[in-house]
């Protein structure tokens, strides 16, 4: 069956050497390129899938993954054993997803710490990395467009899209831009540049938030980020604290 979102991206990404596979539907992307991984696909393979039934974010939250309204795909990279940003793909990703909105719809989109793009106060994108043996896989979900009928009930207050109307042409730009501009990042490995370029785009500083990680769960102000992107909070003693684990919700 012809598929023009494909053909699109495919049309878009193949030329300069990017290997990509569209799906109907899937469990999740992650899932299959970490099978693709396993199997020997090469670096540059993109996994997309038109909708996903078990589309995950860290801490093992859910992303919602409707069909036709967003993007949702999945890269895999095979950095040599001296590699020294493989703890910052997340930072990459975040910054290339941002950076590829601005571009294409004249935005300024926002970073929640660690993996969460903003725009206008709600959440349009999330990331997820995954290394495994042989590789890194990072996920990556974009809300384009509202679903209709809306975002289900329980993450309505939260999420949010990019803009009111979907295309094609819109949803392979949005998925190609991002896979340059990611993997463009990955190659020269400039992590104080995407470090710098993802603390300008934070949304954080400032604001009050519920920390949340595996040993305890606590109210804080966050301070900023240091140099190596983690977070600096305030638990109210006056006293710094820094975290390189877990989740934030503001409050």
């Amino acid at each position: 069956m012809n598929n023009p979102f494909a053909d699109s991206l495919k049309n878009a990404l193949s030329p300069k050497g990017f290997g990509v596979t569209v799906v109907a539907r899937t469990g999740s992307t992650n899932d299959d390129a970490k099978g693709a991984v396993a199997e020997g696909a090469p670096e540059g393979t993109v996994i997309m899938a038109e909708s996903q039934t078990a589309g995950r974010g860290r801490l093992e939250k859910t992303f919602y993954s409707p069909e036709g309204t967003g993007v949702y795909f999945s890269m895999i990279f095979r950095p040599a054993g001296d590699y020294k940003a493989t703890g910052y793909m997340t930072v990459f990703a975040a910054v290339a997803a941002a950076e590829t909105l601005d571009a294409l719809f004249s935005v300024h989109a926002q970073i929640k710490w660690v993996n969460d793009v903003f725009l206008d106060g709600k959440k349009c994108a999330g990331i997820l990395t995954e290394t495994v043996e042989g590789g890194i896989v990072v996920g990556i979900g974009i809300n384009i467009s509202t679903p209709q009928g809306g975002f289900p009930n329980e993450i309505r207050g939260v999420a949010g899209a990019v803009t009111s109307a979907v295309s094609d042409d819109m949803r392979a730009a949005v998925v190609s831009g991002v896979v340059e501009r990611l993997y463009e990042k990955y190659k020269k490995a400039d992590i104080a540049a995407e470090i710098s370029a993802y603390k300008a785009r934070s949304n954080v500083q400032g604001r009050r938030v519920r920390v949340t990680d595996a040993a305890e769960s606590f109210c804080a102000t966050v301070l900023g980020l240091d140099d190596e992107c983690h977070l600096i909070v305030d638990k109210g003693d006056g006293t710094p604290r820094t975290l390189t684990y877990g989740d934030v919700q503001f409050i």
